[in-house]
């Protein structure tokens, strides 16, 4: 794997996550989060789905909140990135 490998799927992970933000108006639900499959494809899904629960991040362990925005946070998606490259 190389470093190009994983800055792609730093940038999946991140806009899976922002169109997860948009889609549901900001709003988290604590049983969503990002699978990780075994041909290292994130995806959306509920936890009670996961094959491999050590491949399931809960959504908002992903990201950065403030007073005005809700968004994914690229160094907690650079680190979800780091367990696989």
């Amino acid at each position: 794997m190389s470093i190009q490998d994983s800055a792609v799927f730093e940038k999946q992970v991140y806009d899976l996550i922002e169109s997860y933000l948009q889609a549901n108006d900001c709003t988290i639900y604590a049983t969503d989060g990002v699978y990780v499959d075994d041909f290292l494809q994130p995806a959306i899904i509920n936890g009670a789905d996961a094959q491999d629960p050590t491949r399931f991040y809960p959504v908002f362990s992903l990201i950065r909140e403030d007073d005005e925005t809700v968004e994914a946070d690229m160094e907690l998606v650079r680190e979800l990135a780091a367990e696989y490259f």
